[in-house]
């Protein structure tokens, strides 16, 4: 081989190391509900250079549609949140695609760990009253409390007076702070309602609660990207998605104004804009060390201060349905249960308050035109119920419904079992957030805020924990990844006008003679 020959191999070679990162003007990280929505936006307003990093071996993030013995379930997004100022209902709306929706009738019996009979009147007034009028219909605004301060305080106020005539009823009644407290953390999906502020800002669709009929919610993805109900017409983004690309950092570069963006399985990116969608769970375990420079001391605090946590979805197959056409059970666990319940069945994790696990079991709902329940947990025990051996959890749902049941139903002993893992995914490390304790007005405008670096946008932020009205929700998500999309749309437009102007400064176009 020639000096000359040898020269020029070097050459290349240099060259392949100095550009073998793969380059786009923009990066998004996360194929989720802001991810995906951020993509269509930028579609559909002609900007095409740009791909998704996916950590994950699917899109959708925390929706999570899957089939499980015939039947599409959701394992995280289930409902569509009321109507009026749902942007996933008015899609839906506009494109007359609402018969992918249906009605939720929730079931309002309520059972006894002690198997006495509530009657349908007492059932009514602890759903109408207790339930709705003094949890979810009640008026915290001017609350400085947690849920686990309220929620006792103003039901002594009203329902020992209401009841201090009739022990039997007080008793069923006071069973029903229990309820609320494993409601509540589920509804939230906080570990601890010590942390739940009573004091919410969370802005309410109007409007009730819609199911996804059998396609489950990831249908509307399809919708989202246009390949719903015509293919033809989708939108040409999934070739733009690159799956389990988790990444481990982004780093400045200020000598040539890019990011450079390095993934697990080493692969490596350069961008000139960053839209980061990655859940708040995977921020408070990756902040520090995710990016380069840190993040300003205003995000990180927002960061910890936003509370995050998960709830336990556990689904069963049964052969027939056993429970008839009911529509599932409120289960309210009586105080001599509630003590004796780790000595009873002492199989698994213990909660904080040294009680079994299955004390956080407070609602099971029947799927139509199925033979599934979903059973709902919640509590500082679900990480731990994620990962814990599957007959365990079979048997301790057992227990506790024929502890509830077994005096009206013939409940099988070993149904088939799917359970969600969001917590102990280093991916999504919980559900979705919530406003707690430390939580101050400002924490998500911080959150959402965008790095910018001489005027220019480096990295954006978008997802549930990013938008101040609709957090935790899936219009929430979708509302922040068009916030975020609209904004680089607008800075590049800006960006293309400030240059054309310097353009034409700098020319000197000759007079016409």
């Amino acid at each position: 081989m020639s000096r000359l020959s040898l020269i020029v191999l070097l050459f290349l070679a240099c060259l392949k190391l100095i550009y073998s990162n793969e380059y786009h003007k923009i990066v998004i990280i996360g194929a989720g509900a802001s991810g995906l929505a951020a993509g269509v936006r930028l579609l559909e307003n002609d900007i095409d250079d740009f791909m998704i990093l996916e950590a994950e071996p699917r899109i959708g993030g925390r929706v999570k549609t899957v089939n499980f013995d015939g039947a599409n379930v959701d394992l995280g997004a289930t409902y569509c949140d009321g109507q009026k100022g749902n942007i996933i209902y008015e899609d839906l709306q506009r494109k007359n695609l609402l018969d992918l929706l249906e009605s939720v009738e929730s079931a309002k019996e309520f059972y006894l760990s002690s198997r006495k009979n509530i009657s349908k009147e007492l059932s009514k007034e602890i759903h109408d009253d207790i339930i709705v009028d003094l949890f979810l219909a009640g008026d915290f605004q001017n609350s400085t409390e947690s849920y686990s301060t309220e929620i006792p305080r103003r039901f002594n106020e009203v329902f020992l007076k209401k009841y201090q005539n009739d022990p039997e009823k007080l008793e069923v009644a006071k069973s029903v702070i229990h309820f609320i407290h494993y409601f509540a953390m589920g509804l939230d999906a906080a570990l601890t309602w010590n942390d739940l502020a009573a004091n919410t800002e969370f802005v309410e669709a109007e409007g009730h609660i819609l199911r996804w009929k059998e396609n489950g919610y990831k249908i509307y993805l399809d919708v989202l990207t246009k390949r719903y109900p015509n293919p033809e017409q989708e939108l040409p983004i999934r070739n733009k998605i690159h799956l389990n690309k988790e990444v481990i950092k982004i780093t400045m570069d200020a000598s040539n104004n890019r990011l450079n963006i390095v993934c697990s399985d080493a692969s490596t990116y350069e961008a000139k804009h960053v839209i980061f969608t990655p859940s708040l769970g995977v921020l408070k375990a990756k902040a520090n060390s995710l990016f380069d420079p840190r993040l300003p001391q205003n995000k990180l605090k927002a960061i910890e201060n936003i509370g995050y946590g998960d709830t336990g979805t556990v689904f069963l197959k049964y052969e027939t349905k056993w429970w008839g056409n009911l529509t599932g059970f409120n289960l309210l666990w009586a105080r001599e249960d509630l003590q004796s319940s780790k000595e009873k069945f002492p199989e698994g994790p213990t909660t904080s308050d040294g009680r079994s696990w299955i004390t956080g079991l407070y609602n099971i709902g029947a799927i139509p035109n199925t033979n599934l329940l979903l059973v709902s947990l919640s509590g500082d025990t679900v990480p731990a119920l994620e990962t814990m051996d599957e007959q365990i959890l079979k048997n301790g749902i057992y227990y506790t419904l024929n502890m509830f049941l077994g005096n009206k139903f013939d409940i099988p002993k070993n149904p088939k079992l799917l359970r969600s893992n969001w917590y102990n995914n280093p991916n999504f490390r919980g559900s979705y957030s919530y406003k707690s304790m430390k939580t101050r007005p400002e924490d998500r405008l911080h959150l959402l805020e965008p790095i910018t670096y001489h005027g220019r946008l480096l990295i954006q932020f978008a997802g549930e924990a990013t938008n101040r009205d609709h957090y935790s929700s899936v219009h929430g998500a979708i509302e922040s990844g068009y916030r975020e999309a609209d904004r680089l749309k607008d800075f590049l437009k800006d960006n293309k006008r400030t240059y054309y102007d310097h353009l034409k400064n700098a020319i000197s176009l000759p007079k016409k003679l």
